[in-house]
């Protein structure tokens, strides 16, 4: 009785989510309408111009042909598909670095001469920018949709599955194949439920606040396809670790002896690329917040679970707050940056950061405990890193470990040398009562993002949390705080026995 009862209570979970989060026809119709308008202009421009070779337009994503979209969520994404032999300098170019550049002025001169004059004679479209990923596209807006118009080889499958694609988006095709072929609409709804769910949580995409890729729609839609439902994934989500989700039924130890894999946290295998690992992105640090959060749904069942949506709160002018916690922000500069390239330099920045005010030249400890977070508004172009430490000041000194004291040792000798009466030997080592550079946590993180400044942003503000009014930069502070600190010692173990190395991002 108690697992029909559970049963019903989920089902009437699932139904209620959905009355919230499925688009609306008029919605769909929208959309439709747009996409169809979009490809009409791009295809008569072409025609009437320069009549550039293409083999077809077509709708991809979530609001393409795979219907997985949510309400009032609605980007679009237009591919328009080339016939690799037409351009056969530039698609079989060598490999690497020549191959890129030579696609990227292909695809370049595309955007420029083409799709962004085409649809400038429209006043419905906005803000047209050439945008880069892997490539160039174009992202323009449509009153109050965002459309990226993407350009892609059309491949065989069998190409891609024994050669891999020319570009990454080449996969994209197949994906869209793979989906419409494999879940039908009660397992798109799940598609649905369980990106909300990742939305809900902060770990959506390539702009989760809890980690430098959270999980992206392929991802959610595989997981789907090999659970079958979402109550099933959710049973399974805690050992997705130890899993592996691959349609060629290849074990870890097999995967994991590629060079690529060797380090990757999860192991969701593309169906359209052998090699290719669709989680590759996704951080460990999404997944352990995440994980949480489903056990405490899975024992409680309800609906808040899937439909919060502000931040935890947090008080940052508490003298608690501001004694181990600080803010660095910038303001994006240039209009024609994708967010990605700022988003990828402040990740360097602060993992180097964070090394530096860790550990002392020896290894020893200095600034204990220190981690951060990343939290971006791509409307407001405001980017804000949150740093945590255990101390937010330590003393002047501190004994510095040299080379090993032993009679003959070079090394040691030129210890001995430079550093005369200072140095000291204890326990078979040579030691040195050494000054700091720096005894206050904020002025090495003035000092640092003063020496590496991001050319694509402003100067950076280094201030205490209760010198910052930014909504930016109170959700850094309360992610790291709340969905980051309190699951990091776990998820070190974990990363311990599962991966040597691996970066917590």
């Amino acid at each position: 009785m108690r697992t029909i009862t559970k049963k019903k209570n989920l089902d009437e979970i699932r139904s209620r989510i959905l009355s919230e989060i499925l688009p609306s026809d008029e919605e769909n119709q929208t959309i439709q309408s747009i996409i169809k308008k979009t490809t009409e202009i791009i295809k008569n421009w072409n025609a009437s111009h320069q009549n550039h070779s293409y083999k077809f337009i077509q709708p991809h994503g979530s609001t393409g042909l795979k219907q997985t979209h949510l309400s009032g969520n609605s980007d679009i994404d237009l591919f328009i598909f080339l016939d690799p032999d037409i351009y056969s300098e530039y698609a079989f170019a060598k490999k690497g670095k020549i191959k890129r550049e030579k696609i990227n002025e292909l695809f370049r001169r595309f955007c420029t001469a083409w799709v962004i004059p085409a649809l400038a004679e429209f006043k419905e479209f906005s803000d047209a920018i050439l945008s880069y990923a892997e490539h160039p596209y174009v992202s323009i807006k449509y009153k109050n949709f965002n459309i990226d118009i993407v350009f892609a080889f059309i491949l065989s499958e069998e190409y891609i599955l024994s050669n891999g694609p020319i570009t990454p988006v080449d996969r994209t095709y197949f994906h869209t194949k793979f989906i419409r072929k494999h879940l039908d609409d009660y397992q798109r709804n799940d598609v649905r439920i369980l990106k909300k769910f990742f939305k809900s949580h902060l770990s959506y995409g390539d702009k989760a606040p809890t980690g430098r890729g959270g999980f992206i729609g392929y991802a959610i839609e595989l997981m789907i396809y090999f659970y079958t439902d979402i109550w099933t994934v959710f049973k399974n989500f805690k050992n997705l670790p130890d899993l592996t989700l691959d349609i060629f039924n290849r074990d870890e130890t097999e995967l994991r002896k590629s060079g690529r894999l060797q380090k990757d946290f999860l192991l969701i295998m593309d169906p359209s690329d052998k090699k290719r690992n669709v989680a590759a992105s996704i951080s460990p640090r999404s997944w352990i917040y995440c994980s949480h959060a489903i056990d405490e749904f899975l024992i409680h069942p309800k609906l808040e679970t899937f439909l919060k949506t502000d931040f935890p709160p947090i008080q940052n002018s508490s003298a608690e707050i501001n004694k181990h916690f600080a803010v660095i922000e910038y303001e994006q500069e240039a209009n024609d940056d994708h967010y990605t390239k700022i988003r990828d330099k402040l990740y360097s920045l602060a993992d180097a950061i964070k090394q530096i005010a860790t550990y002392e030249i020896d290894h020893s400890d200095k600034f204990r405990g220190v981690n951060y977070s990343l939290y971006f508004d791509v409307n407001t172009k405001v980017y804000s890193v949150a740093f945590y430490t255990v101390n937010m000041e330590i003393s002047e000194r501190f004994l510095r470990k040299g080379p090993k004291a032993v009679n003959g040792n070079k090394n040691f000798e030129k210890f001995r040398e430079k550093h005369g009466d200072n140095c000291v030997v204890k326990d078979n080592y040579s030691w040195v009562n050494q000054k700091r550079k720096y005894m206050n946590f904020i002025d090495l993180l003035k000092s640092e993002t003063n020496s590496r400044p991001i050319k694509e942003a402003s100067p950076a503000i280094v201030v205490l949390p209760r010198q910052i009014s930014s909504p930016e930069s109170i959700n850094a502070l309360s992610v790291l705080k709340e969905c980051i600190l309190p699951y990091e010692k776990e998820l070190d173990q974990i990363l311990k026995r599962k991966i040597k190395g691996k970066k917590r991002r």
